[in-house]
């Protein structure tokens, strides 16, 4: 049985959104203790009915880190050509994230943003930020289950809310929408899944000045390793092939 969710996507800064307070999350839902993950995407070819990578023409590398508990605690992009492209560091507190630094690599400069927890409890978190188009938001979530998950919503200091939820109890984000400083709908997810939480099919939908495009992704995972995660899987965007190869190490 397929099960259909809807995440947001933000691809350079979703590994810096853990406000949701549970101990359980995983990064990426991998299992065992792992210590670091190189991801290399190269462009693909099918050729005598066989997809191949092209070794010349890689897109992109990323490299992670993860603390003891399993949390991201460093997430670098690098582009086509070696270079950094975005850099995420993180800390966390009693096992929740406290602190994170995202550094955005531009042509002619770089951008800097830092975020800082200021408050926290049992259903809600208050965090400033240095970098932003507003300078702080208030994270609050019901503990009341709706169809099997918590509602998560983040407003500005303004009221309006930019990002909305609804999240599993192991951690899983199962709706997640984003907004902009004004409350206009930008970005959204829809994934399929298969009865192992892999991802098999993924549209993403933009949203600009009323206006939205989609981009439609399908997965094919051909290698796991002895503890489950997918060590390579072939991408299928909207009919361009791309190879994706994972070197995880365990401590």
């Amino acid at each position: 049985m397929k099960k259909l969710i809807v995440i947001i996507f933000v691809f350079l800064t979703v590994s810096c959104n853990r406000y949701f307070p549970v101990r359980e999350l995983r990064f990426d839902g991998m299992k065992g203790n792992v210590e670091s993950v190189k991801m290399s995407r190269y462009e693909a070819y099918k050729q005598f009915g066989e997809i191949s990578k092209d070794e010349d023409d890689i897109e992109y590398v990323i490299r992670q880190k993860f603390d003891e508990d399993g949390f991201l605690i460093e997430n670098i992009h690098y582009n086509r050509y070696g270079e950094e492209a975005y850099e995420c560091f993180l800390t966390y507190e009693d096992g929740y994230l406290s602190e994170f630094t995202e550094v955005h690599h531009q042509r002619y400069g770089k951008n800097e943003i830092k975020g800082k927890r200021v408050e926290l409890s049992n259903n809600y978190a208050c965090w400033e930020y240095d970098g932003y188009d507003y300078k702080s938001t208030v994270t609050s979530f019901d503990n009341t289950m709706v169809n099997g998950c918590y509602h998560q919503i983040m407003q500005n200091e303004n009221g309006t809310m930019v990002s909305e939820k609804y999240i599993r109890k192991d951690g899983m984000e199962l709706i997640i929408r984003r907004f902009d400083n004004e409350g206009n709908l930008r970005l959204e997810e829809i994934n399929e899944l298969d009865d192992n939480d892999l991802v098999i099919e993924k549209m993403q939908v933009f949203h600009n000045s009323g206006e939205a495009y989609s981009l439609m992704l399908k997965y094919e995972y051909t290698s796991f390793d002895e503890y489950g995660n997918w060590t390579e899987r072939i991408v299928d965007e909207s009919g361009d092939l791309y190879v994706e190869e994972r070197k995880i190490r365990y401590r």
